[in-house]
Order: structure tokens, then sequence, then C-alpha cells
């Protein structure tokens, strides 16, 4: 099995202060070219956040991004890991998806990260 593979580039080499607040926004591209269901976090996005907890969970940074790569796979990422998880497309069913296949090329997606900032 192969391990977790991907790339991100960021749009700025810091998260962006939003005036008059503690938070910031970062953006950028994540290319994910060999997915594996165990993940790793992307401290490349992450480490640009404090962590904060709501609800009694801590939540590293949220996301919003493009509705699926370039190559047709939908992302979910989870604030509480900073992983992404990769799903496909599965049956005829309106939403079943099933995860990716390890090594799967999932491709690219664009994305805004939103959160504390660590400067």
């Amino acid at each position: 099995m192969a391990a977790y593979a991907s790339t991100v580039t960021l749009g700025s080499n810091k998260a962006q202060r939003i005036h008059g607040t503690g938070h910031g926004l970062l953006w950028g591209t994540i290319d994910i070219t060999g997915y594996n269901a165990t993940t790793t976090e992307e401290t490349d996005i992450t480490k640009h956040f404090i962590p904060e907890t709501i609800g009694g969970t801590s939540l590293k940074c949220y996301l919003i991004m493009e509705s699926t790569t370039d190559n047709g796979y939908t992302l979910q990422w989870t604030p509480s890991t900073g992983k992404f998880k990769a799903y496909q497309e599965a049956g005829t069913a309106a939403g079943a998806r099933d995860e990716c296949s390890t090594d799967t090329d999932v491709g690219a997606a664009q994305f805004v990260a939103y959160g504390r900032i660590a400067h």
C-alpha cells in the first residue's frame, strides 16, 4: 500500500489577517496524487492557524473548497484533524458515494481556509 501523497500550493506565504480580528484567510490548491485512506494532516495548511475549541472539539481551521477535483472526485475536510477524505460516486442513488481506492490520483481543487491565525 502506497503512502498518501499531496502537494499544497499557496496563494500567499501566510494567512492574511481579517482587519480588526485575530482570524485570517489562506488560499491555494491541494493536489492529491496518491490517495490512501489513512491520510495525513495537511500541515502546509494547518500550520498557519492556531486550533480553537468550539463545543468541546479542537478545530484546526475551516475550509471552503470546490465541490469536485479536476479528476471528478469529492473532497471532505475534517477540521478537527486537518485531513482530507476523498470520495467517488457509487451506484445510481443520488448522493451515494464510496471512499476512493488506495493509490488513486484524486486530482486538484482550490480552497480558502479560515481560522485563528498563528502570526
